[in-house]
C-alpha cells in the first residue's frame, strides 16, 4: 500500500478578497487602493461600527497584506498588555478595538500616533463608535478623528 500526502491545510485568515463589502464598498475600495499605494498617504484611517461589521477582519487583512509584502508594522489592540515602544521602521500602525483601550494602551496609542506622523508612517484604527463619541483621552480621540473616517454597516445593509 502506498500512502499519499494530501494538502488539506486551508488558509482561512482574513484577506481583502474574503471580505464581503455589501454596504461597505467605499471603505473596502479605499483600503484596497491605500494598501496598494506607495508611498501611502499619511492621513489616518478610522473604521467604526457595531460588532460584526468587519472592522477586525479589515485590519487583519491589511496586516496580512503588509506581511506578505515584507512591510514592517506595529499593532496594538485591547488585548495588548504591554505595548511595545514605537519603531521608526514601521510603515503602518494598526490599532483595533480602540474603544476598549485602558490608560496604558491609550498612552501607547497616542505615542505611536505622534511618532507615526513625525516619520510619515500611516495609521489605521478601528472602534465601535465615531471618534467624537469614544471614551478616550482627548488628544488620542482628536487624532483618530482628523483623517478618513468610515462608518461600517452590517453586512448587506446600507
Amino acid at each position: 500500500m502506498q500512502q499519499f500526502t494530501l494538502d488539506v491545510a486551508v488558509d482561512t485568515g482574513p484577506t481583502l478578497d474574503s471580505f464581503l463589502p455589501l454596504g461597505n464598498e467605499t471603505a473596502h475600495q479605499h483600503l484596497r487602493l491605500w494598501l496598494g499605494s506607495s508611498p501611502r498617504a499619511p492621513v489616518p484611517i478610522y473604521l467604526w461600527g457595531a460588532g460584526g461589521t468587519g472592522k477586525s477582519h479589515l485590519l487583519e487583512a491589511v496586516q496580512r497584506g503588509l506581511a506578505e509584502h515584507g512591510e514592517p508594522y506595529g499593532r496594538i489592540d485591547a488585548k495588548t498588555d504591554e505595548p511595545a515602544s514605537f519603531d521608526p521602521a514601521w510603515r503602518v500602525v494598526l490599532m483595533d478595538d480602540v474603544h476598549r483601550f485602558n490608560a496604558v494602551q491609550q498612552h501607547a496609542a497616542f505615542n505611536w500616533f505622534v511618532n507615526a506622523q513625525s516619520v510619515g508612517c500611516s495609521v489605521l484604527a478601528a472602534g465601535d463608535a465615531p471618534p467624537a463619541n469614544l471614551a478616550l483621552r482627548d488628544d488620542l480621540r482628536s487624532r483618530l478623528g482628523w483623517g478618513d473616517i468610515f462608518a461600517l454597516q452590517e453586512i448587506g445593509r446600507a
